[in-house]
């Protein structure tokens, strides 16, 4: 019987994909024959070896979809998750368990963490998970042999970037639908771009052109921003906007090199210093919007602002409702030399995972196995739906756009810095590109931040070389 309905709920899965994208539906990419082949053939490769019938996993509630449940699902996408987790039980004749946060995340994860009847596996931002691994309450995800880390459901990017020493304690990958939000992008009116003269906003994306400097010019030399009007250039979600901005122009917020020792990008680093004075140039705090991400979504939904910077995650649901004909590009390069558009991941969101340090060899073996095929399953049953039917073809407005939201996710980044503010260097970044600090004071900050910065350093270079 169970059988019967994980068929069931595939079929109403893959006409529900159809259902919610009538406006491009003969675009629309299904599920195949093929791709279920390749299904069975992965999770078949997965052998369960632990004698254990329930999974535990402690969550934010959006990422908690009871399989059992499906019944109740409110649209595709959580059909989608709960498919998943059906699939799962079905395999490893396990019961997939949530324990949802709620009031103080930090006290819940660290109880979760380690109490004896906790969770096995938690999914949080990668900030939290930091801050226990930190602590010691977390493994080293590459200790865990069953740990498939170099599969594509897994961020590759996160793991050149936060890896200390061959040990690495959180991971961004396919556990829900969030790390295919994560990414950040510029939304733009088209009717304002045309009406100012504007020149062909994706020409230039697809050149290589899309710089600091053009975004310069649109921002100073066309007459858009009109103070009387409330009429910006650029609407800007400040949650984010300085990791998006630098990011985009390449800069590393933290390096790891060989041996494991990490360095800060800041005002001090004279290169930083310049690629934030570039952006200041470039978007001007007195000439645009800054504000939280239903402010600045305001401001350009009543059409005031050419641009609208936030993460995918905040487009899906404000951008089927507007009545503004938009399209999609990525944040711009510092220059032409800069070979590649960068895309800031979302640093605070649920999409990373870790395993309780607490969990003995065998039973985190099992625990890996399981992290495995349920992540491939995320992947496999939440990308086509997410990110291919909803961000592809619905987000993205045109062809033009969905090619855009390809180029956006395939350069996804995110650092140890963007995760852990060493000596509040992130937040005072931010300070100075939203305006609230100026870079004068910055810099004298930074300076006196050096003591502080190499104290959060220590942290984590006690992780990797603990004293026996």
């Amino acid at each position: 019987m169970r059988r019967i309905i994980l068929l069931t709920l595939a079929l109403v899965m893959v006409l529900s994909c159809f259902a919610a994208c009538g406006k491009k539906k003969d675009e629309t990419p299904v599920q195949t024959g093929e791709q279920n082949t390749q299904e069975e053939y992965y999770l078949n490769t997965l052998t369960k070896n632990y004698d254990d019938d329930e999974i535990l996993i402690c969550t934010i509630a959006d990422n908690a979809k009871d399989g059992a449940n499906i019944e109740a699902a409110v649209d595709f996408i959580e059909e989608a998750e709960m498919l998943r987790d059906l699939k799962m039980e079905e395999k490893f004749d396990v019961e997939i368990k949530y324990d949802v946060l709620s009031g103080n995340h930090m006290d819940r994860i660290r109880t979760m963490a380690i109490v004896e009847d906790g969770a096995d596996i938690i999914i949080q931002s990668a900030l939290n998970l930091m801050t226990i691994s930190i602590e010691g309450s977390t493994k080293d995800l590459n200790s865990i042999q069953s740990l498939e880390l170099e599969k594509e459901w897994w961020s590759q990017h996160m793991i050149e970037t936060t890896e200390i020493k061959g040990r690495l304690f959180t991971m961004a990958g396919a556990v829900s639908r969030f790390y295919y939000a994560a990414p950040h992008a510029l939304v733009f009116n088209k009717a304002m771009a045309t009406n100012y003269g504007l020149p062909d906003l994706y020409e230039i994306v697809n050149a290589g052109n899309w710089t600091l400097e053009e975004m310069e010019k649109i921002s100073t030399e066309y007459g858009i921003y009109n103070e009387d009007l409330e009429q910006y250039p650029l609407s800007f979600n400040t949650h984010n906007t300085h990791y998006t901005m630098l990011v985009g122009c390449g800069v590393q917020l933290a390096k790891v090199d060989d041996d494991g020792v990490i360095s800060v990008s800041h005002l001090n680093d004279e290169e930083t210093k310049n690629v934030m004075e570039d952006i200041l140039k470039a978007v001007d705090p007195n000439t645009n919007f800054f504000g939280d991400k239903d402010a600045s979504w305001e401001v350009f939904n009543t059409g005031r602002s050419l641009f609208w910077l936030a993460s995918f995650g905040y487009m899906p649901g404000r951008l089927a409702e507007t009545e503004i004909d938009y399209g999609i590009i990525p944040t711009p390069k510092r220059d032409t030399a800069q070979k590649d558009y960068i895309s800031c991941g979302f640093p605070s969101s649920s999409y990373c995972v870790a395993v309780p340090a607490r969990l003995e060899s065998t039973y985190a073996e099992w625990i890996g196995t399981f992290l495995n095929g349920w992540t491939f399953l995320g992947q496999d049953q939440i990308r086509p739906t997410y990110y291919d039917a909803v961000m592809k073809y619905q987000v993205a407005m045109d062809p033009l756009a969905s090619e855009m939201i390809s180029m956006i996710f395939d350069s996804v980044y995110i650092d140890l810095n963007m995760i852990s503010n060493f000596g509040g260097t992130s937040k005072t970044m931010g300070d100075v590109l939203q305006g609230s600090m100026p870079l004068s004071a910055a810099s004298r900050i930074f300076a006196a931040a050096v003591d502080s910065i190499a104290a959060d350093i220590a942290k984590y270079d006690a992780l990797v070389n603990p004293v026996s």
